[in-house]
């Protein structure tokens, strides 16, 4: 062999010592030499890409510089489509709420455990087991429905809307290759919302009155209900700050009294009041901290008027004075 296994080209003739030992050129010699040649030339690599490696090759520590951009799944990438996160961020999902799809170049062949991709999600999720289905990979309901972790490591559903539309997230197959688990970026506080009194609500003296609020400003995930029962019940389970207030509008009669009033789940939580208060308009606030179990927890504001007291509760599309407001805490 023309290459000595560790790199250096041998010689089969030296023509110096043919001449000094009377050797005469002849065509077998001349073969034998020019085959060697040959033979070390096709062991080369071509700057063409004429010829192919048969051996892993060591580059003793050595770069390889101005490579280009990598195209498919076989191709090299360079330190430029690492730090450009080029095949992790999609950008923004496709598809209908509940069915997404993402389309990487190149396209994936197989779902394959750890895989991660993140992507905008273009619409809210509208139930319990939305898929995701990456390069057109079949069966997407059965191995690429959406889950999350919950605070014991175990995989449990997302609850509707959970997915934000034009937020950003991180989808990462499970252990098992069974499912996408979302890992959520960012400090998203939500679901959130915010509901007003648009107009006054007459309430009774000294019986504790739910109030109405049937103008919502906020409502992220549309667990808020302002027509019917005008509680906020969120489906996705943690704690919650809750912020309320109410307006006593003075009747003209004193002394008078207040107090506003948050109820979970149709029972007392908690309570702010004044106890007189005259010649002139009063508001209340009130705050808490609330968990829920993200099903059946709810919350609702009630009031109370006592003393020879308002009966009026005021509201307003303008000034925000009754209001009902909430959003979830990130931790």
């Amino acid at each position: 062999m023309p290459f000595n296994g560790s790199g250096t080209f041998n010689r089969v003739y030296n023509w110096v010592n043919d001449k000094l030992l009377g050797y005469k050129i002849s065509s077998s010699r001349m073969d034998t030499e020019f085959d060697g040649i040959a033979t070390g030339l096709s062991q080369c690599i071509t700057k063409t890409g004429e010829t192919q490696l048969t051996a892993n090759i060591p580059f003793n520590n050595y770069k390889i510089t101005g490579l280009g951009v990598g195209s498919s799944r076989t191709d090299s990438l360079n330190i430029g489509q690492v730090q450009d996160n080029q095949f992790n961020f999609l950008g923004l999902s496709s598809g209908s709420a509940d069915a997404y799809t993402l389309a990487p170049s190149p396209a994936i062949s197989s779902y394959q455990s750890t895989q991660r991709f993140t992507c905008l999600i273009h619409t809210s999720n509208l139930t319990t087991t939305p898929y995701l289905q990456v390069s057109g990979i079949a069966n997407p309901s059965t191995n690429a429905v959406i889950k999350k972790l919950n605070g014991n490591g175990s995989e449990i559903s997302l609850a509707p809307k959970e997915l934000v539309a034009n937020q950003l997230y991180t989808f990462q197959r499970n252990l098992t290759n069974t499912a996408w688990l979302v890992l959520e970026l960012g400090t998203l506080n939500t679901p959130a919302f915010q509901a007003i009194k648009p107009s006054n609500q007459t309430i009774t003296l000294g019986v504790i009155t739910k109030l109405t609020f049937t103008t919502e400003l906020l409502d992220t995930h549309s667990y808020f209900d302002n027509a019917t029962d005008h509680r906020f019940t969120p489906l996705i389970a943690g704690w919650y700050f809750i912020n309320a207030g109410a307006k006593f509008i003075d009747g003209g009669v004193a002394p008078q009294a207040g107090v506003v009033f948050v109820y979970k789940n149709g029972a007392l939580l908690s309570q702010n009041n004044i106890p007189f208060f005259d010649n002139g308009d009063c508001s209340i606030p009130i705050s808490a901290l609330v968990n829920f179990n993200g099903s059946t927890d709810y919350i609702e504001i009630f009031c109370l008027t006592g003393g020879t007291g308002a009966t009026t509760i005021g509201g307003s599309a303008t000034d925000y004075s009754t209001y009902f407001s909430g959003f979830k805490l990130n931790i």
